[in-house]
């Protein structure tokens, strides 16, 4: 596997974020739902939009519920029709991970989802930082022939996890790419990217007006505060990037 220019991933889950992140320099972005509750398996609607919208790759989040990685056999044959029907309508890969009860890599639900995901990317998200080891993961994940995994260092963001991001990266031996993630914003990716990482993901979120939501009598969820996409912070993190690889 070639090295590769410094990428950034931006996680999105609407139309006019997908669209603004494009402008902003993003050169990939995942496209989720549920973004408080780490993302999930978004809607047919919004996957149809978001394509049309965009002409980068768009990756696309299958996750049918929130919470853990260990599936029911009715979940995983839900996620394989998700994957089947979001693949058929040009997503340009797939992002799913599996474990099971004891925080191994689900090795053989990956290896179904590899056989699905023909001749488009299959990325492996952070249900890896969970992993019991994640040396052992990663190995596994490359012969599953994985394309790439989403790490924040087994750390709940990635500048905590950096060591161990630089020994997977290492240990990776341009057999799988390795993309950090979590707290990833303009501020962030220098530290990261001086340990050798080149992709980076991030959602280069802002708090947004909610209108008529942020003085209603009561939430529906704690954590359902709606974001937008920060287009400076995105800004300046791509061109501090591009100023890093010309060095």
């Amino acid at each position: 596997m070639a090295n590769l220019r410094p990428m950034i991933e931006v996680a999105v889950a609407d139309v006019e974020d997908a669209i603004a992140a494009e402008r902003a320099g993003a050169d990939r972005l995942e496209l989720n739902s549920g973004m408080p509750l780490g993302g999930l398996t978004p809607s047919a609607g919004l996957v149809l939009e978001v394509l049309a919208a965009v002409s980068i790759p768009v990756v696309v989040m299958v996750r049918p519920r929130p919470g853990g990685f260990c599936y029911t056999n009715a979940q995983w044959t839900t996620a394989q029709r998700e994957t089947e029907w979001l693949l058929s309508v040009g997503a340009a890969g797939i992002v799913f991970g599996a474990l099971d009860a004891d925080r191994n890599i689900d090795v053989g639900r990956t290896t179904a989802m590899r056989a699905l995901i023909v001749g488009r990317e299959f990325v492996f998200h952070r249900a890896f930082d969970l992993a019991a080891d994640w040396s052992v993961a990663l190995h596994q994940l490359i012969d599953c022939q994985v394309d790439r995994v989403l790490s924040s260092g087994q750390q709940p963001e990635a500048l905590g996890g950096a060591d161990c991001l630089a020994a997977m990266q290492e240990k990776a031996e341009h057999k799988i790419e390795i993309i950090a993630g979590s707290g990833i914003r303009s501020t962030t990716i220098a530290p990261l990217w001086k340990l050798g990482l080149r992709q980076f993901h991030g959602t280069f979120s802002r708090a947004a007006i909610d209108p008529g939501y942020e003085a209603a009598r009561f939430r529906f969820a704690i954590n359902d505060h709606t974001r937008t996409l920060d287009s400076n912070d995105l800004i300046a993190a791509r061109r501090l990037l591009d100023q890093l690889a010309a060095e």
